[in-house]
Order: C-alpha cells, then sequence, then structure tokens
C-alpha cells in the first residue's frame, strides 16, 4: 500500500518546540542561583573542614573520635555498594559577625539509615543528635521527603558533625548546606518542579487513556504503563512519593528501586513495539526484544529478594542493551521509511541522555548540582510532551490509514467504490452538474488466469491493463481522476480483482460507444505478453447519469447491470438504458423467490439418461435441476445458477440438489435398482468452501449410498474464489470415492494439464462441438485429438449434445466412453425417468420428492 498518510505539519511542530524552549529557558535563568548553590561547597561566610572514611564493621559511638578521616571535598567521594557505613565528618565555622541559622541537606531519600553525630566540646564526646532515614521510625513525613539537619552557628562559633550513612541500595549520599532562607527557597522550587511534573504525568495518562477508550490501540495502554511507572519511580527517587502514597507503601518503595527501574525498561519496551509497530512477521527483532523482556522480568521477580549492591551491575548491562535495542528498532525503522519512527527518537533522546545523567550522577560518575539531580525528571517532562506530540501524530497517520484503506482496495491500491462513490457525489452537487457516466471493464478469465500468476506477475498484468485501457479512452473521452495522489492508477476504481471502473466527464453517448467499441475490437488485452503470456479477455459497460434522477449509487449499479446484460446478450460491450430497469426488476424478482422456492422445495430435479459405450448392465444419468416460476414460467438453469452464485444462495441451491439426489438414489435401492450412476454439477463456489466435501458426504452417509455411483462434475471456466479450500476439497472428494469430471471442456481456457494436475476422473466434451460434428470436420479433429489426449492421461471422455445416430456411432468408434443427448433420452422428472428404465413399473407420483431444507438449521459440519 503506498505511504498517503498525513505528514507532521512543521509549522506547529516548530512552535510547540520554541514555546518549551523558552519556558526552560525562563526556568533555567529562575533556576541557575540554585545550581550555584548545589554545586558550591558552603556558603561564603561558612568555613568548612571535610573528611571522609569507610568503615566495613559497626563502630560504637564512644570511640568515634578514634576513626581516622581523609581530607576531602564535599560531595567529591565516589561511592561503593555493599554492607559498610560511610562516615562524613565536617567542621563548620561561622565566620560572619551574625548568628545564622544553616541547615544541611542530605539529598537521597532512599538512604536506609543517617545518624547524625554532634562533638560536645564540654565532655570531648560525640552525642547522637538526629537519625533519619528509610529505616528509621516513627520521624515526620517532612523529614523522610527532606532529610535535613538544623542548627544554628554564633559569629565565631564553630561546630563538628560526623554523619553515619548505611544502605543497600544507592550509597551517593548528596550534601548540601544551606542557610534556612534558602533552603525556604529551595524547597518551593523542588514542590514547584515536583508539582508540575506530578500535573503532567497525570494528564498525560488520563488523555492517553481516553485515546485508547477510542481507538483501542495498545500503544496508549502502554504509555500509560510507562508514565505511571517513571512518575512512581521518581517519586521514590526525590522523595515527593510520600505524597502520593502511604507511607508503608512509600517505605517499601524506597527499599526496592532497582525492581522499579527494571519494570519501567519493560514498559519502555512495550510501549516501543507498539509505538514502532513490531510485530511477529519482524522474526529477529521480535526474539531480540522478547529475550531483553524475559531477562528484564526475571530480574524484576529475583531483585526483590536480593541485596541491591548485589544486582545494581547486572542491572546496568540490561539498562545498555535496552538503549541498544532501542537504537536498533529505530534505525530498523528508518530504514523502513517508517513514517513515525524519527519522532520516537526526538522525543525519547532526551529521556536517555537524562536517565544516563541520573544514573552517573549516583553511581559518582557526574558531578552534583541541581541540573544533573533534576536531570532525569527534567527530561521525562520533555519527553512527556514530545511523544504526546508524536502519538497525536501517530493517531492522525492511523486515521489517515483508515481513511485510506476505507477508499482503496487493499491488494493493489486502488481506489474501491466509496472512492468513487464520493467523487460522482462531488460532481453531482456542482451548479450546475457535471455530465458524467461510467465506464466498467471485467476481466472474464481472471479467475482462469490469477491461480498460475504469482502476486507480482497479477500487479504487473492488472496495473498494465488499467494504464492501457484509460490511455486509450483518454484520447477521446475526458477521463476524471478519483485519486489525485496517484499519478499512475488516478483514474481506476477497482470493485474487486476483475471489475474495473473509469468515471468520464461525458454525457455524449455516441462517443461512448464508439470508445466501447474501439476498445472491445480487440481480442487480447494483455499489455504485457512478453512477461505473461495469457490472452487477456474483457467485456465492456457503461452508465450515463441522469442529472434528474440518477444518484452515485444508481450509476454505479447500472454500470455493473451493463456488465450483466452484455453476458446474458453475449455481446462485447453494452451501454445502460432505462429499458434494461426491467430485465433488473426481473433479476431482483427471481433472486428473492429463488430462495423461497429452495426454502419451500419449489423446484425439481430432471434426470437425462446417459450410455456406457462399452457396457450395458449400469444405467447412468445426469441430474439436472429445473424451476416453473408462477410468474415467468420455466427459467433457464443458466439464468438461476448465475443469480445463485451472485446473491450467494449457490450453496444452499447445491445442497438442495444433493440432498434431493440422494433421496432419489435411495428411492431406486429400495424398489429395488441399483445399476445406476448420477452425475450431479457443483460449482466452485461449493469447493471453495470449508467443509464442503465432509458435508455432502454426511448426505450420502444418512442414505447409505456408495460415494462412487456419484460423478461430481465441475466446469471449467469457474475458478476457484479460494484454492487452498478448493484443492483440498477435490482431493478430499476424490479419496471419499467419488468420480470428478470436468463439465463443459473445450469452452474455457484451461487444458489437459489442468486436468491432470487434479484429481479429475473425467472430462466432459461441450455439446457446442458435437451438434454438428458430422458436418464439422474442425470439430471431428479436435474432439479426436481430445479423446486421445484424454486417454494418454488416462480420463474416461463424456460427449453430450448427441442428436443423431450418426454422431453417436462416430463417437463410439473415437473411443468416447459415456454418450448424452436428444437422440438418447431428454431430460425428464424423476418419475418418467423410473418409466423409461422399466415401462411396466408403478411408482407415485412425488416418489423422492418428499424433502424439505431449514435454511435456518446449522449445518451439520457445524454441529460436529
Amino acid at each position: 500500500m503506498p505511504n498517503k498518510f498525513r505528514p507532521l505539519n512543521a509549522i506547529p511542530v516548530v512552535f510547540v518546540v520554541s514555546v518549551i524552549a523558552i519556558i526552560l529557558a525562563g526556568f533555567a535563568l529562575k533556576w541557575s542561583n540554585f545550581n550555584d548553590l548545589l554545586s558550591r561547597d558552603h556558603p561564603e561566610f561558612i568555613e568548612l573542614d571535610y573528611g571522609f572514611t569507610r568503615t566495613t564493621q559497626s563502630v560504637n559511638p564512644e570511640k568515634l573520635d578514634a576513626l581516622e578521616f581523609s581530607q576531602s571535598k564535599l560531595n567529591s567521594i565516589k561511592p561503593k555498594y555493599g554492607d559498610h557505613t560511610d562516615w562524613h565528618k565536617f567542621t563548620l565555622t561561622n565566620k560572619d559577625t551574625k548568628s545564622s541559622s544553616l541547615v544541611v541537606k542530605f539529598d537521597n531519600p532512599m538512604i536506609d539509615n543517617i545518624d547524625i553525630y554532634r562533638f560536645r566540646s564540654s565532655t570531648q564526646t560525640y552525642v547522637l543528635e538526629k537519625q533519619i532515614g528509610d529505616l528509621v521510625k516513627n520521624i515526620p513525613v517532612d523529614e523522610r521527603i527532606a532529610s535535613a539537619y538544623q542548627f544554628s552557628l554564633r559569629p565565631m562559633e564553630s561546630r563538628t558533625f560526623i554523619v553515619a550513612s548505611q544502605t543497600l541500595g544507592s550509597p551517593k549520599l548528596p550534601i548540601v548546606i544551606f542557610t534556612k532562607d534558602e533552603f525556604s527557597d529551595y524547597q518551593r522550587i523542588e514542590f514547584l518542579i515536583w508539582g508540575t511534573f506530578i500535573g503532567i504525568a497525570m494528564l498525560m495518562a488520563i488523555y492517553n487513556l481516553v485515546l485508547y477508550q477510542g481507538v483501542r490501540d495498545l500503544t496508549y495502554l502502554a504509555y500509560i504503563g510507562y508514565v505511571i511507572a517513571i512518575l512512581v519511580n521518581l517519586g521514590v527517587i526525590h522523595g515527593y512519593g510520600y505524597y502520593l502514597f502511604k507511607e508503608p507503601v512509600q517505605l517499601f518503595l524506597n527499599q526496592h528501586i532497582l525492581p522499579q527501574n527494571a519494570l519501567l525498561a519493560l514498559m519502555t519496551i512495550f510501549f516501543a513495539v507498539n509505538f514502532l509497530k513490531f510485530n511477529r512477521s519482524y522474526t529477529k527483532m521480535h526474539s531480540y526484544y522478547s529475550i531483553l523482556s524475559a531477562c528484564l522480568a526475571i530480574y524484576f521477580v529475583f531483585s526483590f529478594f536480593i541485596p541491591e549492591y548485589l544486582t545494581v551491575p547486572v542491572f546496568s548491562v540490561l539498562q545498555l542493551s535496552l538503549y541498544i535495542l532501542a537504537y536498533k528498532m529505530v534505525t530498523f525503522k528508518i530504514k523502513e521509511r517508517f513514517s513515525w519512527s524519527k519522532y520516537y527518537v526526538i522525543s525519547w533522546l532526551p529521556l536517555f541522555i537524562g536517565a544516563g545523567v541520573g544514573f552517573a550522577l549516583f553511581t559518582g560518575n557526574a558531578p552534583y548540582n541541581f541540573w544533573t539531580r533534576y536531570a532525569f525528571l527534567f527530561s521525562a517532562i520533555f519527553e512527556m510532551t514530545l511523544i504526546s506530540m508524536a502519538l497525536a501524530e501517530r493517531l492522525g497517520n492511523t486515521e489517515s490509514q483508515r481513511l485510506y484503506q476505507a477508499t482503496h482496495e487493499s491488494k493493489f491500491g486502488f481506489a474501491n467504490d466509496g472512492l468513487l462513490q464520493k467523487t460522482i457525489n462531488r460532481l453531482q452537487e456542482g451548479i450546475p452538474k457535471e455530465p458524467i457516466s461510467l465506464i466498467t471493464v471485467e476481466i472474464t478469465n481472471y479467475n482462469v488466469i490469477a491461480p498460475y500468476l504469482t502476486d507480482k506477475q497479477l500487479s504487473v498484468m492488472i496495473f498494465g491493463l488499467a494504464n492501457y485501457i484509460v490511455s486509450q479512452l483518454k484520447s477521446t473521452l475526458p477521463v476524471i481522476e478519483l485519486d489525485e495522489d496517484n499519478n499512475k492508477n488516478g483514474a481506476i476504481s477497482l470493485a474487486r480483482g476483475d471489475l474495473l471502473s473509469i468515471l468520464v466527464n461525458t454525457d455524449d453517448y455516441t462517443n461512448i460507444e464508439d470508445a466501447l467499441k474501439r476498445l472491445s475490437d480487440l481480442e487480447n488485452f494483455n499489455p504485457v505478453q512478453g512477461s505473461i503470456p495469457y490472452r487477456i479477455h474483457c467485456i465492456f459497460g457503461a452508465a450515463i447519469v441522469d442529472a434528474k434522477e440518477t444518484n452515485q449509487f444508481d450509476l454505479i449499479n447500472q454500470a455493473k447491470q451493463a456488465i450483466t446484460q452484455a453476458k446474458e446478450k453475449d455481446v462485447p460491450y453494452f451501454i445502460y438504458s432505462p429499458e434494461s430497469d426491467l430485465i433488473s426488476e426481473r433479476r431482483i424478482k427471481l433472486a428473492l423467490d429463488l430462495a423461497n422456492a429452495i426454502r419451500n422445495n419449489e423446484l425439481e430435479l430432471y434426470h437425462q439418461p446417459q450410455l456406457f459405450s462399452n457396457q450395458t448392465h449400469i444405467t447412468p444419468s445426469e441430474l439436472l435441476i429445473r424451476w416453473k416460476h408462477p410468474l415467468y414460467g420455466f427459467i433457464s438453469p443458466d439464468e438461476f445458477v448465475m443469480i445463485a452464485e451472485e446473491t450467494g444462495l449457490i450453496n444452499h441451491l447445491t445442497t438442495w440438489v444433493i440432498t434431493r439426489a440422494a433421496k432419489h438414489a435411495k428411492a431406486l435401492v429400495t424398489f429395488g435398482i441399483h445399476d445406476f450412476h448420477f452425475a450431479i454439477n457443483v460449482s466452485a463456489h461449493d469447493l471453495s468452501k470449508d467443509g464442503f466435501c465432509h458435508e455432502i458426504c454426511n448426505i450420502f452417509k444418512r442414505h447409505n449410498l456408495l460415494t462412487n455411483q456419484f460423478t461430481l462434475e465441475l466446469t471449467e471456466t469457474t475458478h476457484s474464489l479460494d484454492s487452498e479450500t478448493f484443492n483440498k476439497n477435490l482431493f478430499d472428494l476424490s479419496e471419499a470415492g467419488f468420480n470428478l469430471a470436468i463439465d463443459d471442456f473445450g469452452t474455457g481456457y484451461s487444458s489437459l494439464t489442468y486436468a491432470s494436475d487434479h484429481p479429475f476422473d473425467d472430462i466432459k466434451i461441450d455439446k457446442q462441438f458435437i451438434q454438428d460434428f458430422f458436418n464439422s470436420e474442425k470439430h471431428q479433429a479436435i474432439v479426436k485429438a481430445t479423446i486421445t489426449m484424454a486417454k494418454n492421461l488416462d480420463l474416461n471422455v463424456t460427449a453430450e449434445g448427441i442428436e443423431d445416430g450418426v454422431t453417436l456411432e462416430l463417437l463410439k468408434e473415437l473411443g468416447c466412453d459415456k454418450l448424452q443427448g436428444y437422440y438418447i433420452a431428454k431430460p425428464m422428472p424423476f418419475n418418467e425417468y423410473l418409466k423409461w428404465r422399466s415401462p411396466n413399473f408403478e411408482t407415485h407420483t412425488k416418489i423422492g420428492e418428499n424433502l424439505t431444507l431449514d435454511f435456518n438449521e446449522e449445518p451439520s459440519s457445524q454441529r460436529q
């Protein structure tokens, strides 16, 4: 299918991105002071002496003065995962002339325990001043959110602290020293950032839930899962999760940050796969994300039970694998020219950068400052805005795709009847209304040729034919473009594989007829004979719009009726006229009455006796269906069988025939007649029905009949609608014991090769070669050659249409196996057939006719 989806308009994208950039620039200017606060060691008027040490064993508080600290710069120590204690010793001296209230902020809400010891000069000992952390009980929620310690220093006063931190999670403990006013300002900014993020996340979740309710696309559910996962994850990391969850829940999440990261990674994969439309057909890529998803799922489970410091290296590998997979998926789709893969890159690039910075910060590989502290959160806000734009673009593309699919047929991409109707309606709504006509072209042997072509060859043939016909029409008629975006085949509408329509901007009957006559004078419409050596046969129809009465639906139906009339009249083209409405009304009435006739058992099954040329003990017959309509009288089987095929009644009609044939056979057996063989006509529509063989076998089984007493005749000019089901039914019928024959052999476009490739037992030479057989040397040669080749293929031959004794004897001499025609016997009702077989045989007037069919009854193949 051509890629005709609506592209993202650059103007609104640039506008939105510019607005976001301006807002972020304003925030950056506003927050630059806070970046200075987090980047500095301490306020300028405070003198800081900082030392650090790490122990693997517990230390008695009374022996803290025995610890040996290495002088260092604040927040410069690389963290180390494991079961140990980090000791921070800092001495603060107030060099100002006035007292100052200071706040020491410990900026890692995931630390398990923080013990703050203050040195008392009076006793020369360290005293435990405060305990905070996840595992510390009975402390205010505010202190859990913002782990801090507040104290005051008089002018020139010094104070020494030792802080012990323990955790099995991320051990990085950024320490920031604020004045009280600076801390209050910083908290307000923190609350603003958190509130903005929470609001955006919840808004995005609700928005995508509404989209999911509308379109039922798993992509939106995947994004909701991702948004919720990142909201929870950042809530734990930054501490605002205490505002979202009850304290025990947040404490539990604090202890299991890595499982949350694994879940977030899973949601990322789930979203990426759906957003980029990777399904199982992408075998290699599917195996990649399936393996990584399985690894993350296993990691998610086990990380609840294994200390974080042991699982961090594993997660680092998985996170790197996720980035590599995302890169591969995006580049793969970009190579495929996937329409919105570039928006995925634009949206997720800042998030990956922010996640990398955040991970580097808490592993000690990035400096601690305001921007690194909130890099992941800022990138998540930016990502949500951009990905929402990408999802909106995706929704627009999806709707455009649905519109395209609604107005184009799926196999070749031509306009369909929907777009044709829309174009006719648009032209008719103009003032004044434009004169328009519709020309239809049917490939009469499409179903015969199509099974022998690959999809590529079939496409070449159809496109070549469409271009050829349009170019021929354009030489004399103003052709209307239906699909302006299709530069090559925009004038063609395809209702089905074999029916093309072209709209022309004229109502001149003479010009249209001249164009159709010129086209129909050709015998072969194959424009690619060099690559596809099949003769293409076409018939043409046309309908001219009536400005007063005709609407778009009428015009299309009238053009299709013109095709039907051309077939029935056996002419190469036909132009619809109002008089043909009478014929149309007849067809509609016959279609309605045929269903009732089948249901009410108003049809009859005639027998035309046949003769075997080499045996006399079996008397075969062909079963022929007859219908006497209460208004129109006897209806030709050719007419009502075609109606049955077009309206979908053919399967019911065939079921009626086979069931009635079984009744006739059972009646013969009941009266002691066993030397019979019935030939029954079936349609390719029947053989294209799943379970057809099973259904008819059940019918004969219920009547205790042998299948080898029946021949099923298939007309060779009609080919399978579903070749796979067709062939399966054909071989299943053969294995079930039925004889299979090709009816009307010689009038279609297949060959004896086709017969040899399928399990046929007989061919039946069409009567047009037999009726003037004695006077036509050409027909004699054709029949003789056919019989010779059939015998070489071990096929029996039946000849129908025998009307004289000379023809009968000649066909016997040529080796024809079975003979049929008026010279032998005309078709007759079942009662007369019985008398023909046994002149003294007395029968009931309705023998074998006591049969009713219920259309509402579930077929036997479905009941089992």
